[in-house]
């Protein structure tokens, strides 16, 4: 996993989407719910402008990780592009943002975010 996720970054930061997805899915399912994976997810969200998804993508990330500074100020920075501003300054101050009226449909097994695409093609599963 750890090379796959290593190649990924290098693909994101030389603007590869395609690459950096595939390996993204290269991945065993059983490992993307791990932070070093998640994160890499959250840095393609950044580095494409993908501002809602990031966003969302931080949420969840902020929720199992709290003490993290760095994945709660890319949260927040997403969550303010995005227009989301009262999400991310409640989060600014320590306030998690807690589930959306969304997620209440969903079980949260089934919640995780698919890799799109293309900018538009976010599913939840």
């Amino acid at each position: 996993m750890n090379a796959a996720l290593e190649r990924c970054e290098g693909y994101i930061t030389l603007g590869m989407l395609n690459e950096a997805r595939e390996e993204l899915r290269s991945v065993p399912r059983q490992l993307r719910t791990t932070f070093p994976y998640m994160a890499t997810c959250m840095n393609l969200c950044l580095h494409f402008n993908w501002w809602e998804e990031g966003a969302e993508l931080g949420r969840n990330l902020v929720l199992r990780w709290p003490a993290n500074d760095e994945v709660r100020a890319a949260t927040i920075h997403c969550m303010l592009k995005a227009g989301r501003e009262l999400d991310g300054i409640l989060l600014m101050r320590g306030i998690d943002a807690g589930p959306s009226a969304e997620d209440d449909e969903v079980d949260d097994d089934e919640a995780d975010l698919d890799l799109p695409d293309n900018d538009r093609d976010w599913h939840r599963r």
